[in-house]
This record gives C-alpha cells, structure tokens and sequence, in this order.
C-alpha cells in the first residue's frame, strides 16, 4: 500500500490533469486533517462566535482551490498552507468585526483612564499575527512551527512529519520562535 504523502501527490496530479474522481478522494483523504486543524484554532481563540468548523474548512478550501489549480509541493506543503489561510480566515473576521465597532472621531478617552484598559482577545490576536508575519520572513521554518504548534495545536511528532524535519529540530524551532515572539511583543507594549 502506498504511503498518505505518495498518495496525496498521486491524487493531485490526477486531480491537475482533470480527474474528478481523484480530486474528490483528496477531499476524503485530508479532510480529517484539515478539521482537525479547524477545530484546534477555534478552541484556542476568543474569535467571533458566528464561524463553525465546517464553514473554517469549506472556506479554506474555497480559498486553496477555488480560482485555480492547485500547486502544491507536498502533502506538508499543502497542510503548512492550509493552516496559513484558516489563520488568514480568521484574522479577516476579526478585522472585520473591529471595522464595524470603530470609534467615532468625536468621541474622546482621557490618557489617564485609556492606559488602564485591557487588549481584547482578538486585538491580541491581530498583534500576535503582525509578530509572527515577522518571524515568517527572518525564518520562516520556525514561523511554520509556530504555525502548526500554536496556532493549529499540533504536536511535535505531527509538526515533524507534516514539515519532513526531525522533532529535536522542531523542538529548537519552538523554542527559538516563542522567546523571539515574546522579545517582539515585549517590545510592540513598551
């Protein structure tokens, strides 16, 4: 029997040549995964109340392939990519949710009271998303561990498969990514 990496890259190349058939067995072969995924990034944010798992998915997989043929590398590309455009997803809705709360300009705060109040969950998430878009473009491996550690909720031993990479590596990644994220944090409040 032929591996689930060896199969997916099959099944895709059939699906790029036309094969309805095999475009629909890649749905069934990731789609676990790929809830698996929605549903560790919903459980761990404070996102607006209004999105299900299943729209996450279906969404992100309207956005993987919906104008185009995909061109995916691997199956650890596809799943690196997959949880990129359900964290996208999400932070699209917490942008929106934010636009339709804006401030009008005519209401005022004093300083002494503003500095008093807390960041909401979801302006920390689009903080956190501004860090790791960082991290993504000095290294973006470590941003991928992040990726798939943090924000998908994944393991070591599933970061390493996913990412063809050992788990000391991973561990490395991790570590190296969550004090450079806190440095860049720690710097964004001050």
């Amino acid at each position: 029997m032929q591996s689930t990496t060896t199969t997916f890259s099959a099944l895709l190349q059939e699906w790029k040549q036309g094969d309805t058939e095999a475009g629909d067995e890649l749905v069934r072969l990731v789609y676990e995964h790929l809830h698996l995924l929605a549903s560790s990034y919903l459980r761990r944010e404070s996102l607006p109340p209004s999105i299900q798992t299943t729209e996450l998915i279906h969404e992100t997989w309207l956005r993987l392939f919906g104008n185009e043929t995909p061109d995916f590398e691997s199956r650890a590309h596809f799943f690196v990519i997959a949880a990129r455009q359900m964290r996208r997803l999400l932070i699209d809705r917490v942008r929106g949710a934010h636009a339709s709360r804006r401030i009008p300009k005519n209401a005022f705060l004093p300083m002494s009271k503003a500095k008093n109040l807390a960041i909401p969950a979801d302006a920390q998430l689009l903080l956190l998303d501004e860090a790791l878009q960082q991290l993504e473009t000095r290294m973006p491996r470590a941003g991928q561990v992040v990726e798939l550690r943090y924000f998908a909720g994944l393991s070591e031993e599933e970061t390493a498969r996913i990412l063809n990479i050992s788990v000391t590596t991973v561990k490395r990644d991790w570590a190296f990514a969550k004090l450079w994220l806190f440095d860049w944090l720690a710097k964004k409040e001050s």
